[in-house]
């Protein structure tokens, strides 16, 4: 039931809002937007909690059932199997939570523990490495990379640069200047971990839509000879012209007349 009250969020909003709306959304939070409010379906999650929301999510994403847009603000999306599981054709079994001995509530799962992120300990490592380049840069640690962009490493597990460009934030310039840095953490905590990519379960960015070039349609020239020009060179009958008719140079009236008749 938790997969299909999040997917038919995702639908009633319309695909137009990212993860922490959908999830206030269906936990009825007071700062969802008065035209959501009226739908039937808001406020049907308020028994879950926020991190375990998010975490269906993340698992519903890395189970196919999901997808995020790429950019700045990323979206959830449905995918083309999400209907299977909001028409129950499809079970779908989400991780449970369990309680820690501190009594805080926890994910089952080892490494994908931690609540909000996936990876915790990774997300540890991203976060000293992002500290000692702002050291050695002199900025603060979110001019390196918000907080955001580590989350979606840890969710995602790029093991490329090319993967890396997928990750919001990591830019051309950011790129090239930290993605080695960050790709090498990234790499050697999935060897430790036996950790897989998870990049292909991301949805792509959006291309932008090319428009149809305009068709250009011939127009005839504006001066006389030119456009006795123009209308010789598509007529169809041009063969009977002895030779094109800007051209022509009679000697005489009675010459102009005596091959006009003949035509």
């Amino acid at each position: 039931m938790a997969a299909q009250k999040l997917l038919s969020a995702v639908y009633r909003l319309q695909e137009r809002f990212g993860l922490n709306y959908v999830v206030d959304f269906l936990r009825g939070s007071a700062g969802v937007r008065d035209v959501h409010k009226e739908i039937k379906t808001f406020g049907i999650g308020k028994d879950i909690s926020k991190d375990q929301w998010k975490q269906y999510a993340r698992e519903l994403m890395q189970l196919g059932y999901l997808e995020q847009s790429g950019g700045e603000y990323p979206l959830l999306k449905l995918s083309d199997t999400s209907w299977s599981v909001l028409k129950g054709e499809v079970p779908v079994m989400l991780t449970a939570p369990v309680a820690t001995p501190s009594g805080t509530p926890a994910q089952a799962g080892g490494a994908r523990g931690g609540g909000d992120i996936p990876q915790p300990v990774l997300l540890a490592e991203l976060k000293q490495l992002r500290r000692s380049l702002a050291e050695k840069e002199r900025v603060p640690p979110y001019i390196i990379f918000s907080d955001a962009t580590l989350a979606e490493l840890c969710a995602w597990l790029p093991q490329s640069m090319s993967e890396l460009t997928r990750i919001s934030g990591f830019g051309e310039v950011k790129l090239a200047k930290y993605g080695e840095a960050f790709l090498e953490v990234m790499v050697q905590y999935c060897q430790r971990h036996g950790l897989q990519s998870q990049v292909h379960l991301k949805a792509g960015k959006a291309k932008p839509r090319k428009s149809n070039p305009k068709q250009v349609t011939a127009s005839a020239p504006a001066s006389s000879s030119s456009r006795m020009a123009w209308r010789w060179k598509r007529s169809p009958h041009r063969e009977d012209w002895p030779f094109p008719p800007w051209k022509a140079t009679w000697r005489n009236l009675s010459e102009k007349e005596n091959w006009t008749s003949a035509k």
